[in-house]
């Protein structure tokens, strides 16, 4: 947590403090706007070597097009400052499943997910994948969480 609080929470202050900025910039730019996705991709995927080796360009240009198209870069930001400005935990009453993967944001231990979700019933390690670990490994992420809605066998 203190590595990616020392070098990669840029981004989240940028759009907690100044979503709009951030947003039109993103919205006035295509360039701009694929090269901040595209540095996402390059932190936050389990790649070894570049972005394209977890996700087709294509992939990536769909995303970022999808984007472009429906000029959604400054609602996408405002998130971060709607959620951070009235943050307020909340108790989950719901069965919860947690799988950490190895290249995300950031790691969080089984304690520390058992301590914030009391109804935790499934927690689970892998082996690969980043941030967008569904979208990188969508055979895998079938394989471990097909057929489960909320904890619960479906």
């Amino acid at each position: 947590m203190q590595a990616f609080k020392d070098n990669e929470i840029g981004y989240q202050i940028e759009q907690v403090q100044s979503p709009q900025t951030i947003g039109y910039a993103l919205t006035d730019s295509p360039v701009g706007q694929a090269a901040w996705f595209y540095e996402k991709y390059e932190q936050w995927t389990d790649h070894d070597g570049g972005p394209d080796r977890a996700l087709s360009r294509d992939e990536m240009l769909d995303n970022i097009t999808l984007y472009w198209l429906t000029a959604t870069a400054a609602s996408s930001a405002r998130i971060y400052w709607q959620s951070m400005c009235n943050f307020e935990e909340h108790e989950i009453k719901v069965p919860v499943g947690y799988s950490q993967f190895p290249r995300d944001i950031h790691e969080t231990s089984r304690r520390w997910v058992q301590e914030r979700y009391p109804t935790l019933v499934h927690y689970n390690e892998l082996h690969k994948g980043g941030h967008f670990a569904a979208w990188e490994q969508p055979e895998r992420h079938r394989q471990v969480h097909g057929g489960w809605v909320a904890g619960v066998r479906v």
